[in-house]
């Protein structure tokens, strides 16, 4: 017996239904595409700006959208106003794997101002799933957090991946690390961005115990 070959009405109906699908798609690629348009329009800073922050919606699931965001970071000739909304809108695509690595160049790099070496490891706060562990991201903050090196990290770009780490604290290392920065560190500024990353472990007893005796120190001096 021969195979049935779908009869033209069954044709026309599943052509209807992909004229269908494509037209209640179309509005979100048209939008889409209006901001990558609006990024090519050199005459206004301000148009420019609030295209990038938009593609936020797209730029984890389009490449299109990704890949004109990065280009935007990494090129040199782009204002600094533009690259700090770029870095901002890559924090919705860290699980891409091209977009950590970039932030993490960024907030590594001297040349870079600091300003934008501080929201490329804020942008790493984002964690898709709180229970996957990401070995090189965790390292670059860590190291960007607690390296003896004031040159290379300084306070502004150590505080952002202070920031960044809020999201760790359920790695017992990240507590430990913020704990000795808390307790240790003379910039009191580094203490207190700290301190404030450490309140998702605050039901850690240890977290506690140690917070409560730095405040105690900050009042009475001779607690230290």
């Amino acid at each position: 017996q021969g195979v049935t070959q779908p009869s033209l009405s069954a044709g026309y109906q599943q052509l209807q239904q992909a004229i269908k699908s494509s037209q209640v798609a179309d509005p979100i690629d048209q939008a889409e595409r209006i901001l990558l348009d609006q990024l090519n329009d050199w005459r206004s800073r301000e148009t420019r700006r609030s295209a990038v922050r938009a593609l936020k919606a797209y730029v984890n699931r389009s490449p299109a959208s990704r890949e004109k965001v990065i280009h935007i970071v990494e090129d040199r000739r782009e204002e600094a106003p533009i690259r700090y909304e770029a870095l901002k809108t890559l924090s919705a695509a860290t699980s891409h794997e091209e977009v950590s690595n970039l932030l993490i160049a960024v907030g590594e790099s001297g040349w870079y101002d600091a300003s934008l070496r501080r929201i490329a490891y804020k942008a790493l706060y984002w964690r898709e799933d709180l229970l996957k562990f990401d070995e090189r991201v965790l390292t670059a903050l860590l190291n960007a957090a607690t390296s003896d090196n004031q040159t290379a990290w300084p306070p502004e770009v150590r505080k952002g991946a202070i920031w960044a780490l809020f999201n760790w604290t359920p790695e017992i290392d990240v507590r430990s690390k913020l704990l000795y920065l808390v307790l240790s560190h003379p910039d009191a500024s580094i203490r207190l961005e700290a301190i404030k990353s450490l309140y998702g472990a605050m039901n850690d007893e240890e977290v506690e115990e140690k917070i409560r005796y730095f405040a105690r120190a900050e009042v009475e001096p001779s607690v230290r």
